[in-house]
């Protein structure tokens, strides 16, 4: 399944089926809107470079920055908006959304509306960015804050105890390249070994792996007995943190 845009609090979930007393509209108004989407978009500067007005009649129903996962060659980009007013010629609310490798557009009958299509992850910029939706309605605009990042995953975590209060650690990082449309090892990158010590997990040492494989080891002092362990690998500015299942373990 293609991952969804996700909202810094809450994941973005495919909106319900409006209720029966909305209509939706027809693909053949759609159509008829389609000179005055193209006529807005270049009014608005989604042709060349936009210039943004100081106030805007369109508003995110999302709240703090959008997040959006790379975890394939293609990524389903969803966004609740608003829209201020409908185009004049239709009465049909179309809000036009551009950012790096982006350029969606979605029509409904009413304000309340969602932009969502399917894009090239290959295309996207990572990273930290703006991405603009723009009201064809009224050509007014308003920025919203995007972080594009590539899923991270743990592909194999081995814990021993070579000696008496003593643990080795070798972990295997990887996350998604969309430049070579797959997996690859994530290189230089930390690795945090944690241990559940009275009901708290706390940090034991931190790892990096290699520039070839992904692969981090090394060893640290931990109590004897039966312990717990677990991964997590911190955000980046490309990349998502993640935190493995915990893993029980002796130590000698």
């Amino acid at each position: 399944m293609r991952p969804l845009v996700r909202t810094a609090r809450h994941r973005l979930t495919r909106p319900a089926t409006p209720d029966r007393g909305r209509s939706r509209p027809s693909r053949t108004r759609l159509r008829a809107i389609a000179p005055a989407l193209a006529a807005a978009a270049v009014a608005t500067g989604l042709a060349g470079t936009a210039v943004l007005p100081a106030q805007a009649s369109v508003s995110a129903t999302t709240t703090g920055t959008v997040r959006v996962v790379i975890s394939g060659p293609t990524v389903d980009v969803v966004v609740p908006l608003v829209s201020g007013a409908p185009i004049a010629s239709s009465g049909v609310h179309v809000v036009v959304l551009q950012g790096p490798g982006v350029a969606l557009w979605s029509g409904a009958a009413t304000p309340q509306l969602v932009v969502r299509g399917t894009v090239s992850a290959r295309s996207l910029t990572l990273g930290s960015q703006t991405w603009t939706a723009v009201d064809a309605g009224d050509s007014q605009s308003v920025n919203l804050p995007v972080l594009v990042l590539r899923q991270s995953r743990v592909t194999g975590s081995t814990f021993t105890s070579p000696a008496r209060g003593q643990v080795s650690a070798v972990v295997k990082l990887q996350h998604f390249d969309p430049a070579l449309g797959r997996w690859a090892p994530s290189k230089r990158s930390p690795a945090v070994i944690q241990g559940l010590r009275g009901g708290r997990w706390v940090n034991l040492t931190t790892l990096t792996t290699d520039p070839v494989t992904g692969t981090a080891a090394g060893t640290f002092p931990m109590a004897s007995g039966p312990q717990q362990v677990r991964v997590v690998r911190p955000e980046g500015a490309t990349v998502t943190g993640l935190i493995s299942a915990p893993l029980s373990i002796r130590v000698r």
